[in-house]
């Protein structure tokens, strides 16, 4: 892991193989958010290594860095990403309207977001309490 002003960028490996990255970007200290984003190689696809860093970013970010809100966007057409950003307690809160550039211009985007207090209640509620 690699921090900067501009975010936080980790490796996703296995067995010493580089596979992907996953970052928090737009950190935003005053209002304690910013955006965190993933890509994986297509050979390590459906093996929850997406899910498993994005969860352990997202208990790194609130509990040791303090922020209060995480956020994620993901183009429609990629509905795996949305499972994932699901599967690690991210709630779907609309479509950003020409959200993201791409080579066909530009395009609308799935927002997902995560507090740290619905995160604490959700953890609070899988362990039985």
């Amino acid at each position: 892991m690699t921090s900067s002003t501009s975010g936080y960028h980790w490796g996703i490996e296995v067995d010493g193989d580089l596979v992907g990255a996953i970052s928090v970007v737009n950190l935003d200290g005053h209002d304690a958010k910013a955006e965190v984003g993933d890509v994986v190689a297509r050979r390590a696809w459906g093996r929850g290594l997406a899910t498993e860093a994005l969860t352990a970013v997202v208990a790194h970010m609130f509990e040791e860095v303090g922020l209060n809100r995480l956020y994620a966007v993901h183009a429609p057409g990629n509905t795996a990403s949305g499972r994932v950003l699901v599967k690690a307690g991210f709630e779907h809160e609309g479509l950003a309207i020409d959200h993201m550039r791409c080579t066909e211009g530009f395009q609308d985007c799935h927002l997902y977001g995560l507090t740290r207090g619905q995160w604490r209640r959700r953890a609070d509620e899988a362990a039985g309490g």
